[in-house]
């Protein structure tokens, strides 16, 4: 689902190319009318892999269901 490949992405610090690359290998592509494919869009985009960032933007904007403990 794309919420393990978002869990993935940002767990392996994966670039924003190399996950819609591989989000594209998988069937998928980023809707930026859903809030939470434009959150993942902007960590990945902007390189923000620092736990507590990414969970203040998740909890921000109540993206949940990813695979993040």
């Amino acid at each position: 689902t794309k919420n393990l490949l978002y869990s993935f992405a940002l767990t392996s610090q994966l670039s924003y190319d190399d996950t819609k690359f591989l989000m594209a290998l998988c069937g998928y592509e980023f809707d930026l009318a859903n809030v939470k494919d434009v959150v993942m869009t902007y960590l990945l985009s902007q390189k923000v892999y620092n736990r507590s960032m990414i969970d203040a933007a998740l909890t921000e904007y109540k993206v949940a269901n990813l695979f993040l403990k």
